[in-house]
Order: C-alpha cells, then structure tokens, then sequence
C-alpha cells in the first residue's frame, strides 16, 4: 500500500489529536479524513502446462514363418555284419542192408480126403408117440446112421531151405557245410531328410516416440493496482473553513 505525503498542516494537525484535549477550544482552520482505494484488477493470459513431455515404445511383433530344412538325420557309419554260414543238402546211396542168408520153412504140402464112416449101428429104442389122440410108449428100430468126415493127408513134407538175401541199398540226405559264418565291415551311407522348421521373418520392431508437453492458454485475474491509502481534506459547516 502507497501513501499519499499529506501536507505539513494537516501533519501538524494530526499531532495535536494525539496530544489530546489539553489544547482545546480553538478554532479549526482545516480537517483531514483518512481514505482508502479499492484494488484494480485486470486479466492476464498465463501459458499452464497441462501434460508433461513424455515417451512411447511402439512395437511391432516379429513374424514368422516355416521353410523346409535339409538335415542330417544318421551320419555315414560302418556296421559290422555277420553273415551266417552256406549250407546245402548231399544226396548220397548208403549201404542199408549187407547181403546175408536166411533159412526159410517151407511148410508140409497136404491135401483133404473124405471118407464116409458110420456114426450110429442103429437098433432098438424106446420113445413116446400118439397114436389115436392116446400117448403110448412105442419100442422102435432104428436104422444105422452115416456121415461123411474130412482127413488131411501129407503129401510132402515140411522143409528148411537156406535163401540169400541180397544188399539193400538207398539214399540218404545229409547236410554239408558250404561256407563258414564269416563278418564283414559294410559302410553304410549318410542319410539326409527335410524337416519344418520355424524361421524369423521379420525380427520384432520397436519406434520410440517422443511426445511434447502440451501446454494451453488460461486467462487469470492480477492485480494491476492495489489501491491508494491516505488522508483528504474536508470541509466541515461551521468548522474547518465551512
């Protein structure tokens, strides 16, 4: 706050207020009332940050794909194979049965000759019969019975005789050995195939972005003038000049 230079009277005057009444009773020439100015305002632009710079990863995610690949899939080697023996079948005549004599019988020749001879003589016999619906006991003669028997008549007789029985002979088959097992060293070639397989295309990219502060405009009220404070003259009927 400023403060006007009031004049030497009015100085004076306020001097003898503070003293007090002791000098009372005389006229006043002139009187001060102190006063006071309102402030004035005015508006003002103000630049007001509103968001601070700041910074931004974009990224862009890696593509991939497939290609086929040609890989080894068993290198070349040696292997150690065993190779198992030859063998074949030999037919071949064998002795099976040396020569050797045998004795032999020769049965008896016979023949069969029938003869008849009697069985019975016959004669006398007692046995029932019914004669006129009477059973009665009948003495009867029988006549002589006959019957024919067969006999068997040697007609040379039996014999050994000694046979020579030959050699027998036959094949037999057997196995004969053709080549011994046997190892040999067989070197077996590489083998390649394809396989898929997941390849990076494009390798995952990153932009950094380097975003300013952004700042706005705003309108705020100052104060242009804080107001005066000071003392002015009045006029007073009958008093201070009036």
């Amino acid at each position: 706050m400023s403060l006007k230079p009031v004049p030497a009277a009015v100085a004076f005057a306020v001097v003898l207020t503070a003293i007090g009444q002791s000098y009372a009773g005389g006229k006043a020439v002139e009187c001060y009332e102190p006063y006071r100015t309102a402030p004035v305002y005015g508006t003002a632009q103000e630049r007001v940050l509103l968001r601070p710079a700041r910074s931004r990863i974009d990224r862009v995610p890696a593509i991939y794909g497939t290609q086929q690949v040609l890989r080894l899939v068993s290198p070349e080697r040696t292997e150690i194979r065993t190779i198992p023996a030859q063998y074949r079948t030999v037919r071949e005549r064998v002795l099976l049965y040396e020569e050797t004599t045998v004795e032999r019988t020769v049965p008896a020749v016979t023949r069969t000759e029938y003869r008849r001879v009697k069985i019975s003589d016959g004669g006398y016999a007692w046995e029932y019969r019914t004669i006129h619906g009477k059973r009665v006991l009948c003495k009867v003669k029988r006549k002589a019975v006959y019957d024919t028997v067969a006999t068997t008549v040697v007609v040379k007789k039996a014999r050994v005789v000694h046979e020579r029985v030959p050699a027998q002979w036959g094949y037999q088959d057997h196995v004969v050995l053709v080549a011994e097992e046997r190892r040999e060293a067989v070197p077996i070639p590489a083998e390649w195939g394809y396989s898929t397989e997941q390849v990076l295309i494009q390798p995952e990219q990153r932009t950094y972005i380097e975003i300013p502060a952004e700042y706005q405009i705003v309108d705020r009220q100052v104060v242009v003038s804080e107001g005066w404070s000071g003392w002015r003259r009045i006029a007073t009927p009958k008093h201070c000049g009036g």
